[in-house]
């Protein structure tokens, strides 16, 4: 949806000014000082907003590191699609064969009087990290004017 302008209008010009300015940071922001037991006025105030910061890893498929965290992800996905496909084989057997039920007839011992086992709860597996790396930038006025104009 675009509007229908005039030759007059679209001719006439806009001029908008870029300021590294926050117009929304406070002004007047102070601190207690314990050496002198009084609050100071702040008078460099903090004019950075971060607009998107998100944290993740960089892996190069075409480096050996990254080939082989790659080729760890597919092996667990592909024994996870396997675990689910005999899970659902064996839901499916179970429902044919319900009504037969196998003990150990020569070695049967009550429910109730067996110890309880409690099975292993948690299985842990340490890898090695992938290869990271830090990035920060900062722009300036005029970066961020010449990036405007173009």
């Amino acid at each position: 949806e675009q509007l229908d302008l005039s030759e007059k209008e679209l001719k006439q010009e806009h001029t908008r000014v870029l300021s590294a300015k926050d117009p929304n940071a406070p002004h007047n922001i102070t601190h207690y000082s314990y050496k002198e037991l009084c609050f100071k006025l702040d008078p460099a105030v903090e004019q950075m907003c971060t607009h998107f910061d998100m944290e993740g890893n960089l892996l190069h498929h075409e480096d050996e590191g990254g080939r082989q965290i790659l080729a760890a992800k597919a092996q667990a996905e592909e024994a996870a699609r396997r675990a689910a496909e005999n899970a659902q084989m064996g839901a499916s057997g179970e429902e044919a064969g319900e009504g037969a039920l196998h003990r150990n007839q020569f070695n049967f011992s009550d429910r109730a009087c067996q110890t309880a086992t409690p099975p292993l709860r948690e299985r842990e597996i340490a890898t090695q990290p992938p290869p990271s790396m830090v990035f920060g930038n900062t722009a300036t006025l005029c970066e961020i004017f010449d990036a405007y104009t173009e």
